[in-house]
C-alpha cells in the first residue's frame, strides 16, 4: 500500500471575507493593502452591512514608508482601517501609533502574525 499525502489549505480571501462580515459596528472603512488582499472584505463589508468603502490605497510590495497614506487616513476619519499588510506589517503598525491615527481601530490578518 501507497503512503498518502493530504494537504489542505484555503482560498486567501476567506479569513479577510470574515473580517468584512463581523463589522457592523464600524460603517466607513479605508482599506490600505496590497494590490491583491481587499476583495474578501470589500465584498462583505459592502453586501453584509452596506458599508462604505471612503477610499482604497493600494501599495506597492515592501512599502516602508507610509506618511501619505497615514495622512489620508488621518483626513477622512474613517471608523476603521483594514489592512494585510505580510510583507511590512511591524512598520505599518509602528507607524499608525503616531496621532492622529491612533484612535482609529485597525482589522488586520497576516498583518504581524506571520
Amino acid at each position: 500500500m501507497q503512503p498518502v499525502f493530504y494537504v489542505t489549505s484555503y482560498q486567501n480571501d476567506q479569513v479577510h471575507e470574515i473580517l468584512g462580515r463581523s463589522q457592523d459596528r464600524y460603517k466607513r472603512v479605508y482599506l490600505l493593502v496590497p494590490n491583491y488582499q481587499a476583495q474578501g472584505f470589500r465584498g462583505r463589508f459592502k453586501l453584509d452591512y452596506k458599508g462604505e468603502i471612503v477610499e482604497e490605497t493600494y501599495m506597492p510590495l515592501g512599502s516602508l514608508d507610509f506618511q501619505v497614506e497615514l495622512s489620508k487616513i488621518a483626513s477622512l476619519k474613517p471608523d476603521a482601517v483594514f489592512t494585510s499588510c505580510p510583507a511590512h506589517g511591524v512598520t505599518l503598525v509602528n507607524s499608525t501609533s503616531s496621532r492622529p491615527c491612533r484612535q482609529i481601530p485597525v482589522l488586520s490578518a497576516f498583518t504581524v502574525d506571520e
